[in-house]
């Protein structure tokens, strides 16, 4: 692929709407089959929050595989909703996926949930 077709490809990945599903009028989730690129988890979680989204799930069931660049993304993510009074959980995510975090041991910074179901009782509470 010419460098110029990959800028191409990652800007049309930068300005793509990440899926979003609402559970509930206070919970909502995003699913991925692969972590977003650059800052665009980033920005989406920002213009939740900016919405009044403060219960956010992150739905890794889709994702096999993450990288450094995956699970910084996701890091990158956690102040913003700790500043707007939010909370932050994943769920879905494989053993392998959340073997990721826990070589970092960033698993810490986050709760983890078998699936979205349990995701969604454990912010009822």
């Amino acid at each position: 692929m010419s460098s110029r077709r990959a800028f191409r490809f990652w800007c049309t990945l930068e300005s793509m709407p990440l899926p979003i599903r609402r559970i509930e009028p206070d919970i909502v989730v995003l699913e991925f089959a692969s972590i977003p690129p650059g800052q665009l988890l980033e920005k989406e979680i920002r213009r939740l929050l900016e919405r009044g989204d403060k219960k956010i799930i992150l739905d890794l069931a889709g994702v096999k595989l993450i990288n450094s660049d995956g699970v910084a993304n996701i890091v990158f993510c956690l102040p913003a909703v700790k500043r707007a009074g939010g909370q932050l959980r994943i769920a879905g995510a494989s053993r392998r996926v959340r073997k990721d975090f826990e070589t970092t041991k960033l698993d810490a910074l986050f709760p983890f949930d078998a699936d979205v179901e349990a995701a969604c009782q454990a912010l009822r509470k």
